[in-house]
């Protein structure tokens, strides 16, 4: 993953630099042509400091400019590409355990640690860390797996659990609704070009008899959620 790639995403846009090295620059070739033209040295010198100088801002602006909504995606589903089999190794299955069942995977933007936030001109909101968790069902068990990692710095956290059907008592889901200036006392860039202010997700929970919770962030009530309901309401009744 390109850590400094994904950190402009959350940079605000350099477009006022990159104008005003254009505009420099088309002066300072109409400078370089009139000096030539007159045979003023001066003026031509003139000119090509600032043809120079208006090159060197606008490729500062144009490497500096932010990288868009689909980009930053493309780079966590690259991230996450692997996470199935990923989750295989950590919870230590095999295949054939877990072939009759197809994986249920979940994935959402982690809005209670982050450094940087950001609404996308697609009006939704992103942040610099990410959690992905793949369920396998087995006969008697869940084998849980999550995967939560920066988009922006070296973190990645990987934890497995496997939680018994007999031992779950209920699953829930909440929406959360967090005001955007609430979360702007804590330390970090925010750029909000949707002009949201705040941001809505879905809450699952999955408790367990012991007291335990699996809390998993969704961006919307999806399939997922409906295959995982449908799948503990079944091994309920067995």
């Amino acid at each position: 993953m390109d850590y400094a790639k994904n950190l402009k995403y959350f940079r605000n846009s350099k477009i006022g630099l990159l104008v005003f090295g254009i505009i420099l620059a088309v002066f300072g070739v109409i400078l370089t042509v009139n000096g030539i033209s007159n045979y003023e040295d001066g003026l031509k010198t003139l000119g090509i400091i600032m043809l120079v100088i208006g090159i060197v801002l606008s490729v500062i602006a144009f490497i500096g400019r932010p990288i868009s909504d689909s980009e930053y995606d493309k780079s966590i589903q690259e991230a996450i590409s692997t996470v199935k089999k990923d989750a295989l190794e950590n919870l230590d299955l095999d295949e054939s355990e877990v072939n009759e069942v197809e994986p249920i995977q979940f994935g959402c933007f982690n809005f209670d640690t982050f450094n940087n936030i950001k609404g996308g001109k697609d009006k939704i909101i992103r942040t610099d860390r990410y959690l992905s968790v793949v369920v396998y069902p087995t006969q008697n068990e869940l084998n849980v797996y999550e995967y939560d990692f920066s988009t922006t710095e070296e973190f990645k956290k990987k934890k497995g659990t496997i939680y018994f059907y007999k031992d779950i008592v209920s699953i829930e889901v909440s929406t959360i609704i967090r005001s955007i200036s609430d979360m702007k006392n804590k330390k970090f860039t925010f750029n909000n070009s949707s002009l949201e202010t705040s941001v809505t997700y879905e809450k699952l929970q999955i408790v367990t008899k012991g007291g335990s919770t699996l809390t998993i962030n969704l961006m919307g009530e999806d399939d997922s959620v409906k295959s995982l309901r449908a799948l503990l309401k079944e091994n309920k009744r067995a």
